[in-house]
């Protein structure tokens, strides 16, 4: 990413910018995760208009030379034969150049969740993934990655199979589950590129981070 149009955060600025649970988390956790923010304000309800901005200010600011690829992530579900064979991460009108790689991994006994992976090829495809990224809520847990060519592709999903975490409610049992952003973070020259806002929340936010 073109550093000029990144704003770099430290702890200063915990109070004074909305952001997500886990990006906050890491300042205290992580203090070898660079964390940067490329933002887009606009006023009521986000439209296309605000979704194409944003779209061109990240292709055209990016690292020519990385990968990109949009992440997702289903809830743990109960295994079974018929939902290996009918499960599909929901696409409906968003629809890029690529095909979307989709695995099981099994998280505890009986019980599997779902990654998805889509490389981003061109522009079409990265003006839709910010869509996509913004559709909705404010926190989607869905993410873009870049990297280089120094991984393949199977290391990248061995990394977000090795990122994912369960998440326990006071009575031990299993209420969500995510993908750690502190654990892909670990890895050196992969960035995670992590929305938040969107609808009327009157920002698009991209939290960029690397290790530093």
């Amino acid at each position: 990413m073109n550093s000029n149009m990144l704003r770099h955060l430290g702890k200063i600025d915990l109070d004074s910018i909305s952001m997500p649970t886990q990006i906050r988390a890491l300042f205290d956790s992580n203090p070898q995760v660079d964390i940067k923010l490329l933002d887009y304000d606009y006023v009521g309800e986000v439209n296309e208009s605000d979704y194409l901005s944003f779209a061109k200010m990240l292709f055209e600011n990016r690292d020519r030379h990385a990968n990109y690829i949009l992440v997702m992530h289903s809830n743990v579900m109960r295994d079974s034969r018929l939902l290996q064979k009918m499960f599909k991460f929901d696409l409906t009108d968003f629809n890029f150049t690529g095909k979307i790689e989709t695995w099981s991994v099994s998280v505890f006994d009986g019980f599997v969740a779902f990654l998805g992976i889509i490389t981003l090829n061109t522009f079409e495809d990265f003006k839709i993934a910010i869509r996509f990224l913004f559709f909705g809520i404010y926190d989607s847990q869905n993410f873009l990655i870049s990297y280089n060519d120094s991984f393949t592709r199977r290391e990248i999903m061995r990394f977000l199979e090795e990122s994912l975490q369960l998440i326990k409610n006071r009575y031990g049992e299993i209420a969500d589950m995510n993908l750690s952003i502190e654990t892909i973070c670990h890895h050196d020259r992969i960035n995670v590129l992590y929305p938040y806002g969107g609808t009327d929340f009157g920002s698009l936010m991209l939290f960029i981070l690397s290790k530093i």
